[in-house]
């Protein structure tokens, strides 16, 4: 997208920032917001990074961003989510942060809200409707809701949730709304938030959710990996090719990543995350070590879906 308008140039009401100028190639989403909305913090649950990372964004009461700052998706350099200063404070006034900021841009954009809309949030909306750019509507600390709704008034935490989304599509004409809590990021609307925040990614599991990333002709499966020097027990039971039962899908095993193709020949490279005692897939799926030991009598490993509603993943070794 950013090469196309560059080269549109006649017909661009605003110029592309140049901390934006080195792009090409490259996929970027954009996360936006008035001051203290959570967007750093945000920013750092959607990209399962740990505070203990150089690469975690620094989160705070006070506004933290003071310049558009660029944090790459783990397992993918190509894709990028830019933490933009908030918007409407004395550095970065609402009058020219559109313009500023670059917003038509950018691949795709969050806009993230902590509250009802404000006349913030309702411009970033006309903005990249008009310029044709993707965008997802984000109310975050829902967590706080659902509890001071249960101290003061005894409601389900369902009930909270719906009230909010209610609220949203009748003033605001918001028919998907993503309710998260980045201080409990397993949970609302956070994993659903992780598959489609991202553009050129898409996601086909069970023919509807393997993350999607198409590599380019010179890249991927040509070029030489560099493993890890050692592995925890449980990642490195599972190293090497597998296959997945159902849908044939192929997953090689490389460190804590899997490399990922689908029958069709789209690619894609998915982390794997460790996180106690298990291994996590697309953040729904785990092993334990003794999905793994039964894997190397069987030479069938099988992921449990943390939601009872998804089927379990069950891959075959490839000898």
């Amino acid at each position: 997208r950013l090469k196309a308008e560059a080269e549109g140039a006649g017909g661009r009401a605003y110029p592309q920032p140049a901390w934006l100028s080195s792009a090409e190639g490259t996929a970027n989403a954009a996360i936006v917001g008035n001051s203290g909305v959570g967007k750093s913090l945000l920013i750092n649950r959607l990209r399962g990074v740990q505070r203990s990372s150089p690469d975690w964004a620094e989160v705070g009461v006070k506004e933290t961003t003071k310049e558009p700052a660029m944090y790459a998706l783990p397992g993918d350099g190509r894709v990028r989510v830019w933490d933009l200063p908030g918007a409407g404070t004395e550095g970065f006034p609402l009058e020219t942060y559109i313009q500023r900021m670059g917003l038509r841009y950018f691949d795709s954009v969050l806009i993230v809200t902590a509250g009802r809309f404000t006349s913030t949030e309702i411009q970033f909306r006309a903005e990249l409707q008009k310029q044709g750019v993707p965008f997802l509507m984000v109310r975050t600390k829902v967590d706080i809701d659902v509890w001071n709704n249960q101290q003061d008034n005894s409601m389900a935490p369902e009930r909270t949730l719906q009230q909010i989304r209610t609220e949203f599509k009748l003033h605001h004409g918001v028919e998907d709304l993503y309710l998260v809590s980045s201080r409990d990021p397993e949970h609302y609307d956070m994993p659903r938030l992780r598959f489609d925040a991202f553009p050129g990614l898409k996601t086909h599991l069970d023919k509807e959710s393997l993350i999607f990333s198409p590599y380019e002709s010179s890249g991927g499966w040509g070029d030489a990996w560099a493993l890890p020097s050692a592995h925890s027990e449980l990642l490195a039971g599972i190293q090497g090719q597998w296959r997945d039962q159902h849908d044939g899908t192929r997953y090689i095993v490389d460190g804590s990543q899997a490399h990922v193709t689908v029958v069709d020949g789209r690619a894609a490279i998915v982390c794997l995350e460790e996180r106690g005692e298990k291994v996590w897939c697309f953040q729904r799926w785990s092993i334990t070590r003794d999905s793994v030991a039964q894997a190397r009598r069987t030479c069938e490993l099988r992921w449990a879906p943390s939601d009872l509603r998804l089927k379990p993943l069950v891959w075959r070794w490839m000898s």
